[in-house]
């Protein structure tokens, strides 16, 4: 249940890459916000590739199902993240702290393009609002499907593994 709600969250996320923000502004915007981290530097950290791996299973397996491009564009680049000393950041050897990547904000902007969309200022409430409503959205459906006891239990796995503010509920 976890993995689907970060998942949602690194999805939605990369839509507003593709719309306008840039990686290191939907970061701030989230983490200004209350987030322990932001979703691209979550990304890097466990690495690109992985959830790259999953898209394809879905692409294949759905090939209708929507779904955003801008993290393929980064892995086919072999931008993974850390562990290559380069993904939505670049690291010096060693650091875990990211400086913004011109190569992946480029990136974005490549596949705005493919996909024919004018890119846009997007503020922090959208940002926020959009991120926090693909959540709850997943675990709506969570719930639905059986797939937790109570949203208690989602907000605890989304509080406690994912980095989601206390303060903030769930």
């Amino acid at each position: 249940s976890g993995n689907r709600l970060s998942d949602r969250l690194h999805e939605e996320a990369m839509y507003l890459v593709e719309e306008g923000a840039l990686p290191a502004e939907v970061d701030a915007a989230l983490e200004e916000w209350g987030m322990a981290i932001g979703p691209f530097r979550t990304l890097d950290m466990i690495d690109n590739r992985l959830p790259w791996s999953v898209r394809k299973r879905r692409r294949e397996d759905d090939p209708s199902r929507p779904m955003p491009i801008v993290g393929d564009r980064l892995c086919e680049a072999g931008l993974a993240g850390m562990a290559t000393g380069a993904g939505w950041y670049l690291y010096e050897p060693g650091s875990r702290k990211g400086r913004p990547n011109p190569t992946a904000e480029a990136l974005a902007i490549d596949s705005s393009r493919e996909l024919g969309l004018e890119r846009r200022e997007i503020g922090v409430q959208e940002i926020v609002g959009r991120c926090m409503v693909a959540v709850i959205a997943e675990a709506l459906e969570i719930l639905a499907q059986g797939f937790a006891r109570d949203a208690a239990d989602l907000d605890a796995v989304f509080r406690i593994g994912y980095g989601f503010p206390a303060d903030r509920g769930g």
